[in-house]
């Protein structure tokens, strides 16, 4: 018969350390304190969100386990106990490896959630909200954190040869009709027939990771959002009224660009961030010409 003193006994085994031990899918409301920076919109506003957090310790020191239900302890008093912030994940850590007694010497904790970042229409100067999927993955080890922030938006991008070969076909036509007619009857017939060719778009994505300074915390997250969006120049839209799809439209006609040029944009305005260190970024065009998509990987 074996007892529970047999198996808790050391063994060969024991002796063999492991990465990384721990809980994943760990379902928590956390209390969130944000704001997007523009003061006259929206200030101090505390939101609970639904975060899903993956606790862990490494185990170095012989044992049969790590003490699982002391991670979960101290996560759950932070985040009853406290507003949810980068700095306090942080120290957390810490107070993982702490709980472990000399078994452990890095912790991990991935958290992610859903992040309001408040917009406004392009036109109507009417306010909306998107919510954008965030992941943060805080790394200890050797006495030092490393966070790396990862997640995904969209964009909306027209293709400069597509606009190119469109607006040849409309010039041509133009010309051929301009032979026959006066300008009043030019102007009459263009406004009946409109383009003879459309330029294809598509909805496309970035996908980013990149490891953030001390310095960031999640109220930047929405200025970081924003600066995206505003280097690329095609932001895709909630709320939309006829004044903001035209500005839409027109838009895109001035940031024609291929996956290369959206990551070069991107490139350079990550490049000038403050808040990143480093990172890896994917972006991918949705083609609505092609049943494949256009995809350029870039590092910052």
């Amino acid at each position: 018969m074996i007892t529970v003193d047999a198996i808790k006994k050391s063994s060969d085994t024991d002796q063999i350390p492991l990465k990384w031990v721990g809980m994943e899918n760990v379902m928590l409301p956390v209390l969130f304190d944000w704001n997007d920076g523009k003061s006259n919109v929206i200030n101090n506003v505390k939101t609970n969100l639904i975060a899903e957090f993956d606790i862990f310790v490494n185990l170095v020191n012989p044992s049969k386990g790590i003490h699982m239900s002391r991670l979960y302890e101290l996560l759950t008093q932070y985040t009853l106990n406290e507003t949810l912030t980068l700095a306090g994940i942080r120290h957390l850590l810490t107070s993982f490896v702490v709980s472990q007694k000399n078994l452990s010497t890095q912790a991990k904790i991935s958290v992610s959630f859903a992040m309001p970042v408040m917009e406004q229409t392009l036109k109507s100067e009417k306010f909306y909200l998107k919510t954008v999927p965030l992941n943060f993955e805080f790394v200890l080890a050797d006495g030092v954190v490393k966070t790396e922030i990862k997640f995904k938006m969209d964009y909306s991008s027209t293709c400069p040869q597509s606009a190119a070969l469109a607006h040849q076909l409309t010039i041509q036509e133009f010309e051929k009709q301009s032979t026959m007619m006066t300008a009043a009857q030019l102007t009459q017939w263009y406004s009946q027939r409109g383009f003879v060719a459309t330029p294809h778009a598509q909805r496309s994505e970035l996908n980013l990771a990149a490891f953030v300074s001390d310095e960031f915390e999640l109220r930047d997250f929405a200025k970081l959002f924003l600066g995206i969006e505003h280097s690329l120049g095609t932001p895709t839209q909630g709320i939309v009224k006829r004044e903001d799809e035209q500005e839409f439209a027109r838009l895109n006609a001035s940031h024609l660009m291929f996956c290369e040029d959206a990551a070069r944009k991107l490139t350079l305005f990550l490049k000038g961030s403050s808040w990143l260190i480093s990172g890896q970024g994917k972006v991918s065009h949705l083609e609505s010409l092609h049943s494949h998509n256009a995809v350029a990987y870039f590092d910052f």
